[in-house]
């Protein structure tokens, strides 16, 4: 009777709440890997060993190359007990979202060769792959600044290393190289940026890690 119907209702609405979060990733997965065809699509593909064709392309081309990255700074507090030169932190409460932080970065073939990754208003995408315990996080989060209201909706993070494999989507860009000197003409570099309003696109990919 009326006892059944509440039980009922209520058994609903604990498996409706028990399935928000699940279905909100598995939407997210969803577009993560729809925005994935679409840039394979129609960016120009610049394979690791073709990477001297990209010299002779345009400044503002939209490329994808891949490689591994080779942080130039990193994080001041590890994640895992590693260093990382980024990190995606997904939040719930105050702040729903993702909280990233991340340096500029080298890319590095399997030749050794290597190319500027500028990361100012980029975006990272990848499975978590660090598992933290709750002290660890919690001081994480205090030293990225995260806010006071943002609350941890996972105890995995994405970290991005030394030596992960990645796959990056950018404009080239020609700069010039602060770590070479030149006597007559400033030492230039290649770099992927951003292209506001179109952002640069890091994506982690399943391949080997290698020390670089």
């Amino acid at each position: 009777g009326p006892l059944a119907g509440r039980v009922s209702i209520l058994t609903v609405g604990a498996l409706s709440a028990a399935l928000v979060w699940p279905v909100r990733r598995a939407i997210l997965r969803m577009r993560v890997a729809r925005v994935e065809e679409i840039l394979r699509r129609s960016a120009d593909v610049v394979a690791l060993e073709d990477w001297t064709a990209l010299a002779a392309e345009p400044d503002g081309k939209l490329v994808t190359i891949y490689g591994w990255v080779r942080g130039r700074a990193r994080l001041d507090h590890p994640v895992g007990r590693e260093t990382a030169v980024g990190v995606g932190l997904p939040c719930q409460a105050k702040f729903p979202g993702l909280f990233e932080s991340l340096h500029d970065f080298d890319l590095v073939d399997e030749g050794g060769r290597s190319i500027s990754i500028r990361v100012e208003g980029g975006r990272m995408f990848g499975t978590p792959n660090v598992t933290l315990e709750g002290h660890e996080l919690r001081q994480l989060f205090a030293a990225l600044g995260v806010p006071n209201g943002a609350t941890a909706s996972s105890w995995q993070v994405h970290a991005l290393r030394d030596g992960d494999p990645v796959m990056v989507v950018g404009f080239k860009q020609t700069e010039r190289d602060p770590m070479a000197s030149a006597l007559r003409e400033p030492a230039q570099c290649l770099a992927l940026g951003s292209s506001a309003p179109q952002p640069l696109l890091i994506f982690s990919i399943p391949a080997e890690r290698r020390a670089v």
